[in-house]
């Protein structure tokens, strides 16, 4: 190939153009553009895929609803201890030591 189409010399006005280097790099873009696509389409089917599973669960699930198991909606308030030591041992009942614990660290 003669030099000034490879970007060996300058050409006319002192401008060079490497054919060889344009025709890879379009080469490659078509490439990209290809697994672009293929791609996308690729991204589509499984997430379609997705969504129908999703919904078949969904359809299939509602025959096994039951709307006896919603009454009552929310429940009746339990009643509340109205002293100090109530609200404390609601609230730190598991932080007790347990009673081995207390053995262990007599014997240390």
């Amino acid at each position: 190939m003669p030099a000034t189409i490879t970007g060996g010399s300058s050409g006319p006005f002192g401008l060079t153009f490497n054919l060889p280097a344009a025709f890879i790099a379009l080469l490659l873009t078509a490439i990209l553009v290809t697994g672009i696509r293929l791609s996308s389409r690729f991204n589509l089917v499984v997430t379609s895929i997705k969504i129908s599973v999703v919904l078949f669960f969904i359809i299939f699930g509602l025959f096994f609803i039951k709307a006896a198991n919603w009454v009552p909606f929310i429940p009746p308030p339990a009643p509340v201890a109205s002293s100090a030591a109530g609200l404390c041992a609601g609230v730190n009942g598991g932080a007790h030591p347990a009673p081995h614990a207390t053995e262990y660290a007599a014997r240390i």
